[in-house]
């Protein structure tokens, strides 16, 4: 049995019992179906079924039990919903790009950089054993590398890229490092003592992407946007704060809690019209003032 069919299984039990609790025979009947889908067979029967949720428990932290009363499976307690969320929507993109093949034209993706997800194995493993780690660091506004010895702390994603949270040896500052601008990491022989005074969740709580702003306070931010866009902002939030305040057939209404940070502004300006800052007075002008240069660039 491939690990492969595994991970499917997993998958599309977790997907069923997310839905609605299920016995036995339906989830049998389920998962035939997406198989024939696939196009490739998945063995599933009840003595499957229990490793598949031992499996589940172990590698997603999801507990799935029989409930007595009423003779259905159900998910009684899952642990990262976040995180599970992530895996499945990996698998199920791999998947795809599987049942892709021969249909190129039909299945199109991106053509870009890789993101550095190569040194994740490393990094995490540099995090859990407090080890020193060494790479070479490309920075965009420099025509140079460096070589950096770090502290590694977190892994943090941010609009589409994954970056190292880690205090930089060469200054003692917590630094974040695009994982697709590291080359050459070597994970060193050197331990550090864990580093207990620094939260990264807490640091990026009110941050828009990966520049933090630990030396001013968060704002409240009130953004207008069009009919439509609103649609778009509702079904994938700015950020976790994110509260609608009021909606007519005119407008609606946002409020957010942030640092109003450059990759904040830059995300504003890339909505154009369809956007209107309201509050706070600094911001407005703030953009005002961009947006005038970029006119002024065109003259």
């Amino acid at each position: 049995m491939s690990k492969r069919e595994s991970l499917n299984r997993h998958r599309l039990i977790i997907s069923k019992l997310r839905r609605a609790p299920s016995n036995f025979e339906t989830l049998k009947s389920f998962i035939e179906l997406e198989s024939e889908i696939l196009g490739e067979p998945i063995a599933f029967s009840i003595r499957t079924f229990q490793r598949d949720i031992s499996e589940i428990a172990s590698l997603y932290d999801i507990e799935i039990k029989c409930n007595r009363s009423t003779k259905l499976y159900e998910i009684q307690f899952e642990g990262n919903v976040n995180h599970n969320e992530r895996l499945m929507e990996a698998f199920e993109t791999f998947t795809a790009l599987n049942l892709s093949d021969g249909l190129s034209n039909h299945f199109i993706v991106e053509k870009r950089k890789p993101l550095g997800t190569q040194h994740l194995y490393g990094m995490l493993h540099a995090i859990k054993n407090c080890i020193a780690i060494n790479f070479t660091y490309e920075k965009y506004f420099d025509e140079f590398t460096t070589n950096r010895t770090v502290h590694a702390i977190a892994i943090k994603e941010a609009r589409n890229r994954f970056y190292l949270l880690a205090l930089d040896t060469k200054d003692g500052k917590i630094k974040a490092f695009a994982l697709d601008r590291i080359t050459e990491l070597k994970i060193s022989q050197h331990k550090f003592l864990p580093i207990t005074n620094y939260n990264p969740e807490k640091a990026f709580e009110h941050s828009f992407g990966i520049m933090a702003s630990n030396d001013k306070q968060p704002q409240k931010i009130v953004l207008q946007f069009t009919p439509n866009e609103a649609k778009y902002i509702k079904s994938l939030p700015l950020h976790h704060s994110q509260k609608l305040i009021s909606e007519t057939k005119e407008n609606s209404i946002f409020e957010f809690y942030l640092f109003p940070t450059y990759d904040f502004i830059m995300e504003l300006l890339s909505i154009g019209e369809k956007v209107k800052v309201l509050a706070p007075e600094s911001l407005k002008n703030e953009l005002v003032e961009k947006l005038t240069l970029t006119i002024n660039h065109y003259k």
